[in-house]
């Protein structure tokens, strides 16, 4: 029996691929037009309105401190202010885009089934690249 992926979500041989949550079997020789599915999981940070509204605030709380909008303030809390506004800025900007939710679907006896679903794209792919083997591996034989 040739194993193409085993891992503790899902295991996939010349013959089936199988899930371990929740747990079924699919026969190989069964699984037809596989394709990907992306969903997009929006986050706070994600959000257009954060980063717009955040580089606003800090743009003006650096505007203000060069041009002496505030010269009612002593000097080195709006400096600090600044500085922290921008960190929060540089923070919110760079931070990691989540990948979403990846899910691998197919026609299984006539009907679309979602045979997984996975955060971690890396596995995902390495999941996806040994069933079109073993999908290739059934065609050839």
């Amino acid at each position: 029996m040739t194993i193409y992926y085993r891992g503790r979500c899902a295991r996939i041989t010349h013959r089936a691929f199988e899930t371990s949550y929740p747990p079924r079997s699919y026969a190989i020789a069964e699984l037809r037009k596989v394709w990907v599915v992306q969903r997009r999981t929006e986050r706070f940070v994600d959000s257009a309105v954060v980063r717009v509204c955040s580089s606003g605030v800090t743009t003006t709380a650096i505007l203000g401190t060069l041009w002496g909008w505030t010269d009612d303030l002593p000097v080195f809390p709006m400096v600090l202010i600044s500085a922290v506004l921008i960190v929060t800025t540089l923070t919110i900007l760079a931070w990691p885009a989540d990948p979403g939710l990846f899910e691998l679907w197919a026609y299984y006896r006539g009907r679309a089934v979602c045979l997984l679903r996975c955060s971690d794209g890396r596995k995902f792919g390495q999941i996806r690249r040994a069933l079109s083997r073993a999908l290739d591996h059934f065609g050839e034989s």
